[in-house]
């Protein structure tokens, strides 16, 4: 009987599956990478633009109310 190492069990690699998450491009949707990260800069292979972490959540900026025409 070959001993089996717990790192290996199938039940353990699909909960580190499960942990892990996927990283897009938010230009063009390129997958960049899997893993689990808390920040990143890195430049996407497909478009060649930087993707930083620390703007990727921020809502983007409304334009002022002020300025606006108004709409007929």
């Amino acid at each position: 009987m070959i001993p089996t190492d717990d790192a290996t069990s199938p039940e353990n690699k699909a909960a580190t599956a499960a942990e892990l998450k996927d990283y897009f491009c938010p230009f063009c949707n390129h997958k960049l990478f899997r893993g689990r990260v808390k920040e990143f800069k890195l430049v996407c292979q497909e478009c060649n633009k930087l993707v930083d972490s620390s703007t990727l959540n921020q809502p983007p900026e409304l334009p002022d109310k002020e300025n606006q025409e108004p709409s007929v």
